[in-house]
């Protein structure tokens, strides 16, 4: 019986299960974000509470905490950016303008995070994708978002990251026959991510299915397919000589 999940994935299934994505953490620096930020209440709580790393399993208690007080959200959601941006340069200015609109969108009497909350904990990643029209948080972050909100509803299938470099190893899978990366993720001529809900909802319902087969969890599954020099990529250079982008 042939197998829905792509055959370099089945070859790497044992490196697979092996990954724990509770214990990735993302480093970052305390005083850039609060160059941007100084005055925020949440960034506080974050830096005492996470001073120098935010983990998968760090979204995930603060994911808990929102899905029990949807107050919490907005905390929720600046711990993902961190995590999303980790020391990248541009990370913390971007993330300001994403709280700036948010909060104009308040006063508009549209809680946008809160409606996002709600839709995945209603496993609507659907109507979540569509409300999420936020200044400077494109499809790869407000997936990022997804993600960690679906961590502490445990919804299933759990929403995941599809940002660049996963789409670049979708686009290796595409090798083997097993998908096409256009029903799944839009990419602009830098390979960057463009708005796709049906695409993205048809990428997590697809890698939560592979997750069922292999007997992992989905997100060790978009961390393997995250990582490029882990040895799927690697793969790839000794068959090419180049990784395509």
């Amino acid at each position: 019986m042939r197998t829905s999940v792509p055959g370099r994935l089945r070859q790497h299934q044992d490196e697979i299960r092996r990954r724990d994505p509770d214990v990735q953490s993302i480093r970052y620096y305390r005083s850039t974000w609060e160059g941007y930020l100084s005055d925020d209440s949440d960034l506080a709580e974050l830096t005492r509470r996470f001073p120098a790393e935010v983990s998968r399993a760090d979204l995930q208690a603060l994911s808990r905490e929102a899905h029990a007080d949807p107050a919490r959200v907005r905390l929720l959601f600046l711990a993902t950016m961190v995590w999303g941006y980790g020391v990248g340069g541009r990370g913390p200015w971007r993330t300001r303008e994403m709280l700036a609109s948010l909060a104009l969108k308040k006063t508009r009497q549209q809680d946008v995070l809160t409606e996002a909350l709600a839709h995945i904990r209603d496993g609507d990643i659907h109507s979540a994708y569509e409300v999420f029209d936020v200044h400077q948080c494109g499809p790869a972050f407000a997936a990022k978002f997804f993600y960690a909100a679906g961590l502490g509803a445990g919804v299933r299938p759990l929403p995941l990251v599809l940002d660049r470099q996963v789409a670049c190893s979708l686009r290796e899978l595409q090798r083997d026959g097993d998908l096409v990366l256009a029903e799944w993720a839009r990419l602009d001529r830098g390979g960057y991510i463009l708005p796709h809900v049906d695409g993205y909802v048809r990428y997590v319902n697809a890698v939560n299915g592979w997750a069922e087969e292999m007997n992992c969890r989905p997100d060790a599954i978009e961390m393997f397919l995250f990582d490029p020099p882990a040895s799927f990529w690697a793969e790839v250079d000794a068959e090419t000589d180049r990784v395509t982008t």
